[in-house]
Order: structure tokens, then sequence, then C-alpha cells
């Protein structure tokens, strides 16, 4: 995603050290996989999917 030097000018920049810029990172990568998994639909226990309400549709 973000190539090492560019990882150093932005902890460079921001006055953080590389190992915070990859956390911050990782933790970005980690809620756009839980976004992505919220964005499937509705779901219950078990995994699996069912309709809403007609109201809340």
């Amino acid at each position: 995603m973000i190539n090492a030097s560019r990882r150093q000018r932005i902890a460079n920049g921001s006055g953080t050290a590389v190992q915070d810029v990859n956390r911050v990172l990782k933790s970005y990568t980690e809620m756009l996989k839980m976004m992505k998994k919220i964005k499937g639909g509705p779901m219950i226990a078990g995994g699996k999917k069912r309709k809403l309400p007609k109201g809340l549709r």
C-alpha cells in the first residue's frame, strides 16, 4: 500500500516513529475490512442474513 520511503517521510513530517505510522496503517486496513463485513447487510448469530422489517428498509 505505502512503501518504506513514504512511511519514513510521513513519520518525519508528523514527528513520530515509523512504527507508529505502521500501527495506524494496520488499524486503518483492519477497520476497512470490518466496514466491508458490516456493509454486507444485516446478520444474525451464526452468520445468516435476515431481512429487515418493512419500516427499517
